[in-house]
């Protein structure tokens, strides 16, 4: 398998670069960390040499350009009266010289014209992820997980991160790997790296810096953070599969209350197993250019419960386990339940209404009202 063939076809395709080695099947985390710098030995040598070549050009062009600038200046407008001797020449040239350098020093080469763009450069969305791994859309992504987190203030150092994709990733990623199996022969369409596996190496490498967290795995970490992304076109892309497999839908379409909606993860699945690359060509232009990268709707962060254990004694005959309400009216105005509640909500900084979501009261066993609990006293715990 050619390797280097593989990922410029890709990346002619439109993919960026952390899907070019996705489709290579690259597994390997620390690619996904820095793509760029890994997919460096896949691509062709012309490529990169036309583009140090470039690089180097233009950057000698500048330089040489400023020198004359600053040399210009300095004999237009520094006029010394020949009465006058000049002192400490050599320092006066080794501030010239240091002004070229951090001049020089903070140049940026844009492409083969060695000037800088008219407007802000606006990067091209990868047509299989959406955008998903590419580092120009993550900033919102972030500062949402900051703020929800925030909130919650868990106290954990680790964290594992899910994604909830759009469905049409896998719509694109299908057309993809039946092209490459049409132009490489002995292309494994099965290699293909998953994309949320590719995202967590990526995204969530990139995530634990901001939020000083160790990423980890969810069998692992206690606390998961997940993000929904969804992208504004997905379901006018999907509607191809209907010409692509008609009877799957038109089925659907007949059994509407068993089927409430249309395209969900595994009806797509069903569509795409037996899809082929005829069949799409026939349909019309399944990898359509994105006008619009996917975007991040909500964050959801959720932490493994803790459990806090022990025994109680009760004295009293006139307190229930839990609370009595009977006919929508308390019985009686406290509770084991409660009063052992008390201090634990103190402690976590819990609210009345976060005590009744939040807090779980398990006993082995329990007595009547006006029985006791004397001893050793009996077992609880509290999730």
């Amino acid at each position: 398998m050619d390797e280097k063939a593989i990922y410029n076809y890709c990346r002619n395709l439109g993919c960026c670069v952390a899907c070019c080695l996705r489709y290579l099947g690259i597994k390997n985390s620390n690619a996904y960390a820095n793509p760029t710098n890994f997919a460096l030995k896949f691509q062709a040598e012309e490529t990169l040499n036309k583009a140090s070549e470039d690089a180097e050009k233009c950057t000698g062009k500048i330089i040489e350009g400023l020198s004359d600038a600053v040399n210009e200046s300095q004999s237009e407008e520094i006029k010394i009266p020949d009465d006058i001797s000049i002192e400490n020449t050599q320092e006066n040239n080794l501030n010239s010289s240091n002004t070229i350098n951090e001049l020089s020093n903070g140049l940026e080469v844009f492409g083969n014209g060695c000037s800088p763009p008219s407007k802000k450069l606006k990067l091209a969305t990868c047509i299989s992820c959406l955008g998903v791994l590419q580092e120009f859309t993550w900033q919102e992504s972030i500062n949402m997980v900051k703020e929800v987190l925030d909130k919650k203030g868990y106290a954990c150092n680790t964290f594992a991160c899910a994604l909830s994709a759009p469905i049409a990733t896998m719509l694109r990623e299908r057309v993809i790997t039946l092209q490459l199996t049409d132009e490489f022969p002995g292309y494994d369409h099965n290699s293909l790296t998953p994309l949320k596996e590719a995202w967590k190496w990526s995204f969530g490498t990139h995530l634990s810096r901001h939020i000083h967290k160790t990423l980890d795995s969810g069998a692992i970490s206690p606390l998961l953070v997940t993000l929904n992304i969804d992208y504004d076109d997905d379901i006018q892309e999907l509607e191809i599969l209907k010409k692509v497999s008609p009877q799957l839908f038109e089925e659907r379409s007949r059994q509407r209350r068993r089927f409430a909606t249309e395209f969900t993860r595994r009806s797509v699945e069903q569509a795409l197993e037996t899809a082929t690359l005829p069949s799409f060509r026939a349909a019309g232009d399944a990898l359509s250019r994105v006008s619009s990268n996917a975007h991040c709707v909500s964050v959801i962060c959720t932490h493994a419960p803790i459990y806090v254990c022990g025994r109680y004694v009760k004295l009293s005959r006139n307190l229930p386990q839990s609370p009595w309400v009977l006919d929508g009216k308390r019985v009686l105005p406290s509770s084991v339940q409660e009063i052992i509640f008390g201090p634990i909500a103190k402690f976590y900084n819990f609210s009345d209404v976060d005590c009744e979501g939040r807090l779980k009261f398990i006993a082995a066993g329990r007595e009547d009202v006006d029985v006791r609990c004397l001893g050793d006293g009996r077992p609880f715990a509290i999730e």
